[in-house]
């Protein structure tokens, strides 16, 4: 695990709690840090944060970086139907305070992504020794004739949380809108998706730990996005 990345979660968690006071509170007591290519060919330097609650599922923090530079930070809240996204900022600016400051948010109709036909899938398992392998085909047809493509997971123990499946985020939006469920306890330590022959969206897992921090915003502070 490199330092500074440990670093941007601290000093997220300070920044979070000494400067925003709001209606909206959202507790993080683990993490996980992905490294990310878009497909086997990318070469630049792209690392996925994604911070949870073990015993809540309902919402997930993202942050995205690009050579050390975050490129977005989003917050999905599933319950109250919210989502927040802050301005891009670098590292060197973290410790500024301004993050939440400028914070924008937008109603999400979970509703409508759950009655969306638009994906049909299918889940299977694979369990060698302790690593699961997990295969999700995403279909275009209900028949499951047409596949779009397929995802590949690779699964360890962990005893950090039994919910790390919504943590990693290309499955939380397909998980919260219940087009499936996926049976798994351990930590997602490889991924990609598989469309035509050529592996796409692969995920390594750098690290995952446990952390404390409380996330307030305030709605009153935020632009509404319409």
């Amino acid at each position: 695990m490199k330092k500074s990345l440990f670093t941007l979660c601290f000093f997220i968690g300070i920044t979070f709690i000494q400067n925003v006071f709001s209606q909206e509170k959202y507790y993080f007591d683990y993490y996980t840090i992905y490294d990310f290519k878009t497909d086997e060919s990318d070469n630049a330097k792209k690392t996925e944060l994604n911070f949870s609650n073990s015993t809540n599922s309902d919402y997930h923090l993202k942050i995205k970086l690009l050579n050390k530079t975050v490129s977005s930070v989003v917050l999905s809240d599933v319950k109250n139907q919210l989502t927040f996204t802050f301005p891009n900022f670098s590292l060197a600016n973290l410790k500024s305070g301004t993050l939440l400051e400028l914070s924008s948010f937008n109603k999400a109709n979970y509703d409508q992504c759950k009655n969306n036909k638009n994906n049909y899938y299918d889940i299977g398992y694979a369990t060698d020794n302790d690593i699961k392998t997990i295969n999700v085909k995403i279909f275009k047809d209900a028949k499951k004739t047409i596949l779009i493509n397929e995802c590949f997971m690779e699964s360890k123990p962990t005893n950090i949380t039994k919910l790390q499946h919504f943590n990693i985020a290309f499955l939380t939006m397909p998980l919260w809108c219940k087009k499936f469920s996926v049976n798994n306890e351990g930590v997602i330590t490889k991924s990609y998706f598989l469309e035509k022959g050529n592996k796409k969206n692969i995920r390594n897992l750098i690290e995952i730990n446990k952390m404390d921090f409380t996330l307030s915003i305030s709605k009153t502070k935020s632009t509404a996005i319409k």
